[in-house]
């Protein structure tokens, strides 16, 4: 419970506010900055933030990295995984969609797999 003076639902709405129409990538910074301004956007926010999820590989780090660290964040933060709608894993080797794998994803409504590349002597499956 909330010790603000304002019912949660005031402050759902300025989150609802800011998150606008959320297919548009622009209000991802603003949710990401409220969610740190006050315990009050924190729950709110999540459910914006974590709706869609896109794992590119970088060519920066090894191939899996980034699909470690969601591993991590879902495991560590279990009440974020019912949040995710959309799941796209672009340009990933087998370690990535194994670490996707292991997430028992709930809601997911939409997934996509793009030039997604087993490593040579390795199985997908």
């Amino acid at each position: 419970m909330s010790s603000s003076l304002f019912p949660q639902e005031i402050w759902d709405e300025i989150v609802d506010y800011t998150a606008g129409d959320f297919h548009e990538k622009t209000h991802l910074a603003e949710l990401k900055s409220a969610s740190l301004a006050s315990r009050c956007f924190v729950s709110r926010a999540q459910l914006y933030i974590f709706r869609s999820i896109s794992i590119h590989h970088s060519p920066t780090a090894e191939p899996g990295v980034l699909a470690e660290r969601l591993l991590n964040v879902m495991t560590s933060s279990p009440h974020l995984i019912p949040h995710v709608q959309d799941l796209h894993v672009y340009d990933g080797d087998a370690k990535i969609l194994h670490s996707v794998a292991q997430i028992p994803w709930s809601n997911v409504l939409q997934l996509t797999l793009g030039a997604v590349e087993a490593a040579a002597g390795s199985s997908i499956l």
